[in-house]
């Protein structure tokens, strides 16, 4: 009986760099996300969206007040400092050691990656996974107010703010994934403690009379300047 001929061997699929690098980039990111305090400030910042939401449309209809700006100034500092201070907590932590023991090393190094190149994915996706958890909310809010107004000035203002809130937010992102990642880089062993000394200290400098930045100091003036464009459309 005349054997089989041989099925024909399958070149195995060719990935490009490009794919290669955004799958490590996905990989970064959801391992950032999973982290508690992160996943801690994805169901927190929802609930104070709703809040907010709540007493917008609470201030709308029961008091027939057209100015909802201040208030969704006000969800939009709870949402970054309460939800980003959570995430930042979340990505202030040295994960090399827990990517040993998940066996993501490995994994990584089976795909001809090196370690370096997923701490370089995890700096570069940080400011993302921030954006993913406060974003959504503000920009949810921002829809409400433009929803809620009832003329063209209002509409026109309530469309300038959302606009600036969801860029201040974007932008309040990436300044804590940077304290974040920052903290991780210099503490590997108390990154936590080192992210809450990068926030306060400069700030603590700052009530002694000493003109220094500091990023509690640098985000409100920006989120002040975000809600003077929205009042200058008026």
């Amino acid at each position: 009986m005349a054997e089989a001929p041989p099925e024909p061997t399958r070149a195995a699929p060719v990935v490009s760099d490009r794919t290669r690098a955004g799958a490590l980039r996905s990989l970064a990111a959801r391992r950032s996300a999973s982290h508690l305090w992160v996943r801690v400030a994805r169901w927190v910042v929802p609930m104070i969206g709703v809040g907010f939401g709540a007493l917008m449309l609470v201030v709308r209809f029961g008091t027939g007040a057209t100015n909802l700006d201040e208030l969704l100034g006000r969800a939009i500092g709870a949402i970054c400092w309460v939800g980003g201070g959570l995430a930042l907590l979340g990505l202030a932590r040295a994960d090399d050691a827990a990517d040993d023991r998940d066996g993501i090393t490995a994994l990584v190094h089976l795909r001809g990656h090196q370690r370096s190149a997923l701490a370089r994915a995890r700096r570069t996706t940080a400011g993302w996974v921030v954006m993913g958890t406060i974003c959504p909310t503000a920009i949810g809010l921002a829809v409400l107010e433009v929803a809620l107004a009832r003329s063209l000035s209002d509409l026109w203002v309530a469309v300038v703010l959302g606009t600036g809130a969801a860029a201040f937010t974007a932008f309040a992102s990436v300044i804590l994934a940077l304290v974040a990642r920052a903290a991780a880089a210099l503490n590997p062993h108390r990154p936590r403690l080192m992210a809450a000394a990068l926030l306060l200290i400069p700030e603590l400098v700052r009530t002694a009379g000493l003109t220094i930045p500091s990023v509690p100091s640098v985000l409100a003036a920006v989120l002040e300047q975000t809600l003077k464009l929205g009042a200058g459309a008026a």
